[in-house]
């Protein structure tokens, strides 16, 4: 994970400012306040600063009801470690040494597993390199 501005929230946990969440999703500001605007995310006021838990955030992502394919798939919250790691499709190709196309073909076929708000889609990391491993792969 990138360096963020985490600080010890009153519940002990991590929270960071809107720009360590725009680093910790690989996003700009301007989607965050989409998010916002959508009450996809919040955060809260702390001394003048606007604060996200970013367990809350991962949460609140991940609860959000994704349109995929002319039907609408929730995405249910599994057991996953406290940092979870999203990256672009090009990041992606790159951790799997293929091409984006490739990506894209994996994503349709749901091998991977990812969140889409809107036209911004991350990938989850572990999550999809724990699918991976249980489809064997041809030569």
């Amino acid at each position: 994970m990138k360096d963020l501005d985490i600080v010890d929230g009153i519940s002990g946990l991590a929270e960071t400012n809107k720009r360590g969440l725009c680093d910790y999703y690989n996003i700009s500001s301007r989607t965050i306040d989409n998010w916002m605007s959508m009450k996809i995310v919040s955060g809260r006021m702390v001394r003048g600063e606007l604060l996200f838990h970013l367990a809350d955030c991962d949460r609140q992502l991940m609860d959000f009801t994704v349109k995929h394919d002319n039907s609408t798939l929730a995405m249910p919250m599994r057991n996953q470690p406290e940092e979870i790691t999203y990256a672009t499709k090009n990041t992606l190709a790159a951790h799997y040494q293929v091409s984006p196309r490739i990506i894209g073909s994996w994503r349709q076929q749901g091998l991977l597993s990812y969140i889409k708000i809107r036209n911004v889609v991350r990938y989850n990391v572990a999550a999809c390199d724990e699918n991976l491993c249980q489809y064997p792969m041809i030569n």
